[in-house]
């Protein structure tokens, strides 16, 4: 994952845009008070603060960039009246998205070795068949690219072919 959100300027520009959003808040507590204010003037938004994201790991970059969409009445309201940039449409988070729930699927204690090899495919199909990608094409080929070197020769392993046949699930 890290290697595709390297991958493409876009992508690279998109997440400096939500780590300095994210700074603005956490280094000022004027600024989160006044975006909790804001938040709690519009309709249906709860106010919660951004989420630290942190460069190790790939799924933080998801959840800011969730966070931040998720609150965008809220950051442009809070930008009419200081200094920040914010993101603009972004393709990343259905991308990462399709990523993160097939990780925490896979990472569940109810899941098995029977799930490997559907899992795989399907994380594979919904990344190939994903049409929305404009400026994100770089980054998801790579991913793609990485999701099959990896995997490329999960459907030879008895263990993993053999779990999955005989899991009613899958029959």
């Amino acid at each position: 994952m890290k290697h595709g959100l390297d991958s493409q300027r876009a992508v690279h520009d998109a997440v400096a845009v939500c780590r300095k959003i994210d700074r603005h808040f956490s280094q000022s507590c004027l600024a989160k008070e006044k975006l909790q204010e804001i938040q709690v003037g519009i309709p249906r938004t709860e106010a919660k603060s951004i989420i630290k994201n942190v460069s190790t790991r790939w799924n933080s970059t998801y959840y800011i960039d969730e966070k931040i969409l998720e609150q965008k009445k809220a950051l442009v309201t809070y930008s009419a009246d200081h200094d920040i940039v914010l993101p603009t449409k972004n393709q990343l988070v259905a991308v990462l998205g399709t990523v993160e729930q097939v990780t925490c699927e896979i990472s569940s204690d109810a899941s098995s070795a029977a799930d490997v090899i559907p899992i795989i495919k399907l994380l594979t199909m919904s990344l190939e068949c994903f049409q929305d990608d404009a400026g994100i094409q770089t980054m998801k080929s790579e991913i793609i690219h990485d999701i099959k070197t990896r995997f490329d020769k999960v459907e030879q392993e008895h263990l993993y072919v053999t779990a999955t046949l005989v899991d009613p699930r899958y029959v």
